[in-house]
């Protein structure tokens, strides 16, 4: 997997979890490349890369920045070749905990 772009985007946040009791929580906006070296059906290597940004939460930020601090994708993620609709993508992620060390 290669990141698109290695800076985060100006639309990740650092914010106030609305639920009770109050804490900081960090959603991270992540786009990236994935080549999918043995595809089902065969073939040569599939590139795909994020149709839509990854959206990754991470619920109680204890310390900025983070330090081994766990997000979790939102929402299924469509991949696909660029222009692709994400509605018909060839591939979707649905799980993809990461684990932020330092930003």
């Amino acid at each position: 997997m290669e990141q698109s772009d290695t800076t985060v985007t100006p639309r990740s946040l650092l914010t106030v979890s609305p639920a009770s009791p109050h804490s900081p929580q960090m959603l991270v906006y992540l786009e990236f490349t994935l080549t999918i070296s043995n595809p089902p059906g065969g073939g040569g290597s599939l590139v795909v890369s994020t149709l839509e940004p990854a959206q990754l939460l991470a619920p109680h930020v204890l310390q900025f920045p983070p330090q081994n601090l766990t997000c979790n994708l939102q929402a299924p993620v469509p991949l696909g070749p660029p222009g692709t609709a994400p509605n018909s993508a060839p591939v979707v992620l649905h799980g993809f905990p990461v684990t932020l060390s330092r930003m």
